[in-house]
């Protein structure tokens, strides 16, 4: 066996049973910190942006732009309703049955 490593995986390095008790214990511990560790990445705005003006400009002008278009959207639909509405649905005769002429038999 004089080709194989001398410490594996699973082989202990040591003789004594305290120092493999201890070494399992690190182990176990460091797996278990392995296991509960959760990603750290910074989503975050850079705080260049959100001091810059410019940024601030920007950001102010899409969001009124945006509120520019809601509001010719909901100014498009309200005179559309409104012409609708304006609109006689049925003929005439059927909007006021008194004025129907009926002649007698």
């Amino acid at each position: 066996m004089a080709g194989r490593p001398k410490s594996r995986a699973f082989a202990p390095s040591t003789n004594k049973i305290t120092e493999q008790y201890m070494i399992q214990d690190h182990l176990s511990v460091h797996y278990k910190k392995l296991s509960s560790a959760k990603p750290a990445i910074d989503n975050r705005v850079p705080a260049s942006m959100v001091k810059s003006v410019k940024y601030r400009d920007q950001q102010r002008r899409l969001m009124l732009e945006k509120e520019m278009k809601k509001f010719q959207k909901e100014l498009k639909s309200a005179r559309s309703a409104s012409r609708m509405s304006s609109r006689p649905n049925t003929p005439m005769k059927a909007q006021h049955p008194e004025q129907v002429w009926v002649t007698p038999d």
